[in-house]
């Protein structure tokens, strides 16, 4: 009986775990790439404008590391046509998973700052949480979301 009782609680306490952890929020650490940008009026959520990368910018990375790093490495489309590298930056980054923003440290000081919409195992989706401008010139600043994947 004491047998069947510890096998039991033992039962119990693995799949509780287990649940747990399928519960988790997916970290951001990893390395994305920008698979579209949408700006979405203020007013009514509507896209205005849809932007997907070009093949030179789809090899841009942008790479948030466990130890706070964030590494970006870009491309550009040369007069030529040809893809070219245009470097790579790395600043420090703080996810803050109440608010879900992340600031991110220039080594320079400068910081910046984009706030979490969505996060999956694959996806990663970024606002800038209506700060910046506005797009359709209705006097409302817009929201511009970049969606990464993994």
């Amino acid at each position: 009986m004491k047998k069947l009782l510890l096998c039991s609680i033992v039962g119990i306490f693995a799949l509780t775990s287990c649940r747990k952890d399928d519960d988790a929020t997916p970290s951001i650490v990893g390395v994305w790439k920008e698979s579209k940008t949408l700006i979405l009026s203020a007013t009514d959520g509507k896209v205005i404008i849809e932007e997907t990368p070009d093949a030179c910018a789809e090899k841009n990375t942008y790479t948030f590391t466990s130890d706070g790093k964030y590494i970006t490495k870009t491309f550009y489309t040369a007069p030529d046509k040809t893809c070219v590298e245009d470097g790579s930056e790395t600043k420090t980054y703080v996810y803050d998973a109440t608010t879900k923003k992340i600031t991110t440290t220039h080594s320079s000081g400068a910081t910046g700052h984009v706030y979490v919409k969505s996060n999956t195992a694959t996806e990663l989706q970024l606002s800038d949480n209506k700060e910046v401008r506005d797009y359709n010139g209705d006097g409302v600043k817009d929201e511009e979301i970049t969606i990464y994947k993994k």
